[in-house]
């Protein structure tokens, strides 16, 4: 992840949970300056000051899988959490598999 995601995610939390960056300030005292002063300065941020911003953000840290982001991803996105409505479901899978309807085996 690159710093742009990962400023967007912060950001996203904080619209999320309707906090402005002086809230999280005000919540995460240290290490929200930290956080700001890592962005300006380009410094890496201190495990510590993470781990702060994460519980003012009411969130957690998580090491996922490369091979996992995109559905995690995708689970997190709104779109990607709704169910498929246009997926046949299974009673419709059914239906077709039996002999005399579309779709089944009776040809």
């Amino acid at each position: 992840m690159d710093i742009d995601e990962f400023v967007a995610q912060i950001n996203d939390l904080l619209l999320q949970r309707g906090l402005s960056m002086e809230a999280l300030i005000e919540h995460a005292g240290s290490a929200a300056a930290d956080y700001r002063q890592g962005l300006t300065d380009g410094r890496d941020l201190a495990g510590s000051t993470l781990h702060q911003l994460a519980g003012a953000l009411n969130a957690e840290w998580v090491l996922v899988p490369a091979e996992h982001v995109l559905n995690v991803r995708r689970m997190l996105d709104a779109e990607g959490a709704s169910p498929d409505y246009s997926a046949p479901g299974a009673a419709e899978l059914y239906l077709k598999s039996l002999p005399g309807t579309r779709g089944g085996d009776d040809e």
